[in-house]
């Protein structure tokens, strides 16, 4: 009777609470942060969000840590478009540059001041553009040391008979020294290239790979106005920098373009120098470690080039989550000190925040010296428009062009100017 009683009792409370209108909440769901990278190499960078997002679960119970998604590199853009066009299947936040998500498709959300204004004061200088456009900070840097450096294959120095604590300091001493570290088979083939070239792959990155000498020859690869290609991608600077680049192909053979792109032939011992980003430490010490090598700034010629980046990678929000509050305040909490240094330990790179340049360390890599001496150089070109990419393909094309000897650099520079000027008229 009792249990009737108390059953009844309950009905009754259920009858009134509908009839007045109260309604019974469930308990709110969590959420889980989904981050987007298509970045192979930076993978354990990735990862160490995923642990500290469980630090950050526990401080904000609405959220259960955060998942990392591997994007292919190859199509990514397509892949990152279709998702944040239609608003589905989308990250809470991802990795890209601030030209192309902020400015050509304006899919990134704009950083909090605050958390601007913190990162503005403690990235270091040679990080500061990654994430920015149009002067307005978009994202937070991912890795520090990512502008070209110079890497020497010690033993195969000396083996040629140079001082590998004496790397050439000018372009002019790099073709000499690369005159010496070349081989060849009994039929005059490359089998080890003096300079390693970048000849295959995307044209923005062949672009970026020419950059060194481009700028050191005193070229730019467009108006830094971005107004009008004629004048600066087929200047005098820009046609002498892509004639000695290609003469390391053509003339001089001492670049091959069979051996591997420039750092697979390092890693392989197929190329004694080569310019890459401070990423490669990490990449060489998984894949080859057996390779000795010491890094430098890179050789000067009419001037001594500063660290430039057309890839500002960094992490951002997409706009239109219905998280993005939540995916900055973890932003705020990963970007510490603290954080930036653990997760440049799991990547192996260098790290982004300038107080973490004195840690010992990080002192003791081997690209350390090279980025504090590229620091002491004047900055290089900002190439940040929202029409970068495009304008950097076209480059790459007429930089592709000559090494191959299908046109010569003034030819190929004068054909990509008019093409450059029809895209910055638009």
């Amino acid at each position: 009777m009792l249990r009737k009683n108390w059953f009844v009792i309950v009905i009754v409370l259920l009858i009134v609470v509908v009839a007045s209108g109260v309604t019974i909440l469930a308990a709110p769901k969590k959420v889980k942060l989904v981050y987007w990278s298509m970045l192979q190499n930076d993978a354990p960078a990735c990862e160490y969000y995923v642990k500290a997002g469980e630090e950050f679960a526990k401080l904000h119970p609405e959220c259960e840590g955060v998942e990392f998604v591997e994007i292919s590199y190859n199509g990514y853009e397509a892949k990152y478009l279709t998702s944040f066009m239609s608003k589905t299947g989308t990250p809470d936040f991802f990795n890209g540059t601030a030209p192309d998500w902020a400015g050509r498709f304006q899919f990134a959300d704009e950083m909090p001041a605050d958390l601007a204004k913190k990162v503005d004061m403690t990235v270091s200088s040679t990080s500061f553009n990654q994430g920015m456009f149009n002067g307005v900070r978009y994202g937070i840097p991912i890795q520090g040391g990512h502008f070209m450096m110079m890497w020497i294959n010690t033993d195969m120095y000396k083996e040629a008979g140079l001082d590998p604590n004496k790397p050439p300091t000018t372009f002019t001493e790099l073709l000499e020294h690369a005159k010496k570290l070349t081989k060849y088979d009994a039929n005059g083939k490359i089998i080890r290239s003096g300079y390693g070239i970048r000849y295959k792959g995307a044209p923005v990155g062949i672009t970026e790979k020419f950059f060194p000498v481009l700028h050191a020859f005193g070229g730019v690869m467009v108006d830094p106005e971005w107004k009008k290609g004629s004048g600066f991608v087929n200047s005098a600077a820009a046609i002498e920098a892509l004639t000695f680049y290609s003469d390391l192909v053509n003339k001089y053979k001492v670049s091959s373009l069979e051996v591997e792109n420039s750092e697979l032939a390092f890693g392989k011992g197929l190329a004694a120098i080569i310019f890459r980003e401070s990423w490669l430490v990490g990449w060489m010490a998984n894949n080859s470690p057996d390779i000795k090598y010491k890094i430098y700034a890179l050789p000067s010629e009419k001037i001594a080039p500063g660290p430039t980046d057309i890839f500002p990678w960094s992490d951002m929000v997409y706009k239109y989550s219905p998280n993005k509050e939540l995916a900055w305040e973890f932003m705020k909490f990963i970007w510490t000190k603290e954080h930036d240094l653990a997760k440049s330990k799991s990547q192996d790179f260098m790290p982004i925040q300038k107080a973490n340049y004195e840690d010992d360390v990080v002192k003791i890599r081997p690209e350390y010296n090279a980025i504090i001496e590229s620091d002491k150089r004047p900055a290089g070109p900002i190439y940040g428009d929202a029409r970068t990419n495009e304008v950097a393909t076209i480059y790459g094309d007429a930089v592709l062009d000559a090494i191959y000897g299908r046109k010569d650099a003034k030819t190929a520079l004068d054909a990509a100017a008019v093409k450059i000027d029809q895209i910055l008229k638009q």
